[in-house]
């Protein structure tokens, strides 16, 4: 992608600095120039110069587009080095789904409204097994202390359709039900949204992306420092955002469903939470 964007930037560059030879040309030599009486020697004299110009200012563009390149290289590539040194951060747990250690929602649970749920833990996985009443999104957490600065990992996997099922983590989760809430879809999308003082609001709204293993398993993480959260999936970077609304909480595990009737299987492995 920054290959693409340069070599578009590269060729706008030369066709700007052509014509900006011409144009400083013309404005030199003044447009009356042309058909006038003005000696050859004077307007060789304004060529050169205007041809000057042109490769100064030329130079500086050019400057000015290796600068932001570097700029982009050097934000990409301090994620990625960010990301490898929160994976670094002392452990606090990592739950492997082998035991239920932690206090796990198992067995059944049923809201008349919303849905029926099945939770079990089988070969190291979490299984949610899910039929819906109606729209909703459902979330558990184990027991856990609340962290403000964390980086927080989880895999996961939607085992069967319908297309528009949706799971991810939840972090900052205060005692008053406020979270904030990184998912991804069957589509290839994901989202950011926080949920406080009882509504909902999109911090990055669904948007397509590559790094999504349709029908597969996806690593989800996300680092938290301060206001600021990175997020990736399958550790590559989609998204950044900056709120100081949840300053400290839990962590824990989300899925959802559209609509009514609908049947999904979402699979967990790897519940991970470190801090620095």
């Amino acid at each position: 992608m920054e290959g693409v964007q340069f070599s578009m930037g590269e060729r706008f560059r030369v066709f700007s600095i052509g014509s900006l030879v011409i144009v400083i040309l013309i404005l030199l030599t003044g447009c009356s120039g042309f058909g006038s009486s003005v000696s050859p020697a004077t307007t060789t004299a304004q060529a050169e110069r205007a041809i000057r110009m042109a490769t100064d200012i030329a130079e500086d563009m050019e400057a000015t587009v290796e600068v932001i390149y570097q700029q982009a290289l050097a934000t990409a590539e301090a994620r990625q080095i960010l990301l490898v040194e929160a994976k670094q951060w002392p452990l606090i747990f990592l739950e492997t789904f082998d035991e239920n250690e932690r206090d796990w929602a198992e067995g059944e649970d049923e809201d008349p409204q919303y849905a029926n749920i099945l939770w079990s833990l089988d070969e190291g996985k979490y299984q949610w097994e899910v039929k819906a009443y109606d729209g909703f999104v459902w979330w558990v957490m184990p027991d856990m202390e609340k962290f403000a600065d964390f980086y927080h990992a989880t895999t996961a996997q939607q085992m069967n359709n319908p297309e528009y099922g949706e799971y991810g983590i939840i972090f900052r989760q205060t005692n008053d039900g406020d979270y904030y809430l990184f998912e991804i879809d069957e589509q290839g999308n994901f989202a950011v949204y926080i949920h406080y003082l009882g509504e909902w609001e999109s911090l990055i709204d669904w948007q397509l992306s590559p790094e999504i293993k349709i029908g597969k398993e996806n690593h989800l993480a996300v680092i938290a420092k301060g206001a600021d959260f990175i997020f990736f999936i399958n550790d590559q970077y989609v998204g950044g955002i900056t709120d100081d609304r949840l300053e400290v909480g839990e962590a824990g595990l989300l899925i959802g469903l559209s609509y009514p009737e609908e049947e999904a299987i979402w699979e967990f492995d790897d519940f991970e939470l470190r801090s620095p």
